[in-house]
């Protein structure tokens, strides 16, 4: 852990020089870029194609899914800036393993377009476990959450430190975060906003809706950085 914590100080420390010898440099290409974390080459580049409305998987017409017909999530429905492909997903690293956290507000604007006419009561990160965030010093889905114009609750728990989803499969995603959160105040009749960085099989976002349905929310919408399909 000393070892990771080395490598991220020595990314800020080489990006902290060449801020101060060329000027700000775009995270995802390192061409100049002083007005923002990604240049506009970059941002305009993020693919948007047509999703499932309630889970964001990619569908040719925007329709809902088979899977959302035929056995709904507990999530009403859900939002991505743009699939889990570069730029994006190298962004979404660097915020997590290298403590980029400015990117943290360029994220949050990206998602604001499609939120916008809509009602939320509050956002709500997805939580780590207290271990893992010790480790890493922050939660992402959080600093990208208090960009956002909503209040900000911490009103989950995550109550294990769950194994890591990305080198296991869809069956054991959704087995390894069963009833893995616990929701702390009071929803009743709330319309949330439920925030993570990567939303790849849904199986966190399930659980962690769940968990808010079972305190009363009357509605929770799912936005991410990223959705993986």
């Amino acid at each position: 852990m000393d070892f990771q914590r080395g490598i991220f100080q020595f990314h800020r420390a080489l990006r902290s020089v060449r801020s101060v010898l060329l000027g700000q440099a775009c995270a995802a290409c390192d061409t100049p870029c002083a007005e923002a974390p990604v240049c506009k080459a970059c941002t305009l580049s993020l693919v948007k194609t047509p999703r499932c409305p309630r889970c964001a998987v990619v569908q040719r017409h925007g329709e809902l899914c088979g899977g959302c017909v035929s056995k709904p999530p507990a999530f009403d429905a859900a939002y991505c800036i743009a699939g889990f492909a570069a730029p994006l997903a190298g962004l979404v690293a660097q915020l997590k393993f290298q403590q980029q956290l400015v990117l943290a507000q360029w994220f949050a604007a990206q998602m604001v377009p499609a939120l916008q006419g809509q009602h939320f009561d509050a956002v709500i990160p997805v939580p780590l476990h207290p271990t893992r965030l010790q480790e890493r010093g922050f939660n992402q889905a959080a600093e990208i959450a208090k960009h956002l114009p909503y209040p900000l609750w911490h009103a989950l728990e995550r109550l294990r430190d769950t194994p890591s989803q990305r080198t296991v499969t869809a069956a054991q995603r959704f087995s390894n975060v069963k009833g893995a959160f616990i929701a702390t105040r009071d929803l009743t009749g709330l319309s949330v906003l439920l925030l993570d960085d990567v939303v790849t099989t849904t199986a966190t976002a399930q659980a962690a809706s769940l968990a808010l349905k079972k305190v009363g929310a009357a509605k929770v919408t799912v936005v991410c950085v990223a959705r993986v399909g």
